[in-house]
């Protein structure tokens, strides 16, 4: 009911994000996510992007990249499961790494850790990237 209290509480922003779990991995994950932005040139290349979304009966992606292939191949790429079951990840070139998991540990999720092409959880996301991405995030180790 859209004009019940109980509508509105749930509704009411607040500041107090030690109290929810949830909340406190949502804000560690978006703090990393423009930390990556700032650091990685790959993340603040609008000129070279694409988007794709990959789909079939086993599951639903959208893979967006950024970043320049003529660059010494740093591209940066970003895959989303959509779909509420676990799917296989794409196919990417042999030397892409996990950059950033939304489903680590320290972000409220079930992963200890995430590697390439483990099975993507429920509308999970990855960064994918190359071993001077990986290197400029500590994510993994803080987990």
């Amino acid at each position: 009911d859209p004009c019940a209290l109980a509508t509105f509480e749930s509704a009411r922003l607040t500041w107090q994000w030690e109290l929810n779990p949830h909340q406190v991995g949502l804000r560690k994950l978006y703090g990393e996510l423009l930390r990556l932005r700032r650091v990685l040139p790959e993340f603040r290349d609008f000129a070279h992007r694409r988007a794709t979304l990959e789909t079939d009966d086993q599951r639903s992606l959208l893979v967006l990249s950024r970043g320049n292939p003529n660059r010494d191949g740093q591209i940066a790429t970003a895959v989303f499961n959509l779909t509420p079951t676990e799917c296989q990840p794409p196919v990417l070139p042999g030397n892409c790494l996990v950059v950033l998991c939304s489903e680590l540990l320290c972000f409220g999720g079930s992963l200890a850790e995430c590697v390439p092409q483990q099975w993507m959880q429920p509308f999970e996301f990855r960064v994918y990237g190359t071993l001077d991405m990986a290197a400029a995030n500590p994510t993994e180790s803080r987990s």
